[in-house]
Order: C-alpha cells, then sequence, then structure tokens
C-alpha cells in the first residue's frame, strides 16, 4: 500500500486504524488521549459495522456519523493554521475562518468515503504514559488490515483551549497529514491565492497529493 497515493487514500487509513469491535460508548470531557481513541474505535464500530451497504447507498448518513463521533475530537482550528503554515499570518480573520470551514468539510468527507470503502480490520490501541504536565501525547495504534500488513496509525494530541485533549495530527507509517496538506497549500496558495485554495477545498474536498 502506497501511503504517499493521495490524501484521500492516507485519509481512509487513518479511518482503518479507528474501526474496532468493542459496543459503544459515551466520551467524557475528562478522558485521557489513550481513552478518546479508544473511545472513538467503539462508537465507529457500533455505527458501521454491519452497514457498508446502507451507508454506500446514503453516504451522506456516514458524514453525519463522522462529524458526531471523530471530529469533535479533533483541533481543527488549529490543524487547519498548521496546515496554512506562513500563510496564517499572511491572511486576514475571515480568511482563515473560511479555510477553517473548508478544511473541515474536506476531512470529514474524505472521513466518511474511508469508511465507506473499506471493510473492517482490527486495530490495538496501544498503552500511553502520560503525566499530569504534559501538554502533548502521542498515543500509538496498529491496524491489522485484512491482507495480514499490519499500519502504525498514531495521533498527536495537545490540551485545547478549554483544557481538554484534541487530536491535532494523525501521522501513518511516519508520514503526518498535516505536513503532506501544507506542502500542497503552500504550492497551492502561491500559485492560485488562499480563496482559490479555500473553494478547492469545499467543494472538491481532500487535495491531490499524488505528485
Amino acid at each position: 500500500m502506497s501511503i504517499r497515493r493521495t490524501l484521500g487514500s492516507l485519509l481512509m487509513v487513518v479511518l482503518l486504524g479507528l474501526v474496532g469491535a468493542a459496543p459503544s460508548r459515551a466520551a467524557t470531557a475528562a478522558e485521557t488521549p489513550t481513552q478518546i481513541v479508544q473511545g472513538m474505535v467503539d462508537q465507529l464500530s457500533h455505527a458501521v459495522d454491519g452497514h457498508h451497504a446502507e451507508l454506500k447507498q446514503h453516504p451522506e448518513q456516514m458524514t453525519r456519523i463522522i462529524d458526531r463521533v471523530v471530529l469533535p475530537n479533533f483541533d481543527l482550528p488549529f490543524a487547519s493554521l498548521l496546515v496554512l503554515g506562513q500563510y496564517a499570518v499572511k491572511t486576514t480573520p475571515a480568511q482563515r475562518v473560511a479555510f477553517n470551514r473548508a478544511f473541515y468539510s474536506a476531512l470529514s468527507r474524505g472521513f466518511a468515503k474511508g469508511l465507506i470503502d473499506f471493510e473492517q480490520v482490527h486495530v490495538t490501541v496501544l498503552p500511553t504514559q502520560s503525566s499530569p504536565n504534559q501538554q502533548r501525547v502521542l498515543v500509538r495504534t496498529q491496524v491489522l488490515q485484512r491482507g495480514g500488513d499490519t499500519v502504525a496509525v498514531d495521533y498527536a494530541f495537545h490540551k485545547g483551549s478549554s483544557g481538554g485533549w484534541k487530536i491535532y495530527d494523525v501521522i501513518i507509517e511516519g508520514i503526518s497529514y498535516i505536513t503532506l496538506y501544507r506542502s500542497q497549500v503552500d504550492s497551492d496558495i502561491q500559485k492560485n491565492g488562499i480563496g482559490a485554495v479555500t473553494e478547492r477545498l469545499s467543494t472538491k474536498g481532500v487535495v491531490d497529493l499524488s505528485n
């Protein structure tokens, strides 16, 4: 499997790392990063397992599941600033808000397509050591695919403005999706401007990183 094919393929693998086999449960504000990842595993398994045919016919239902279960655990405003990189200080507040919304929409559709296209695999959430004073934590998981290959999917957390833990990056086999997005967005903004890039994310979703 080529991690660099497209960012869409990357996001599909990310979601594979969240589909487990345990029953659904509600998340709480005091959860640790490891518990948050396990909670997403549990809830997505409950929502998706056995419903692939229905979700393929009604993909908007999968998008709603992603909006409810996965994306609330991501610090998308922070992640979108990281993706903008040097342009975060070269754009207006309104442009950054519009980009953040487009980024959210692109991830939501990419995540939803990933879960619809792939069948269930086995995931192991590895134990994470952390201290009360830590501001950033990496939760590691191992995704066993149907073909027998194992993919390392790691979730980078930081403490958000509310004091709770939020995901801001996902690293697959050592490759950060923030870095991949930023490399494409940077050159795209140089060529076409922030408005065109925002529109592209809003209408076409994930950007092509195959080149």
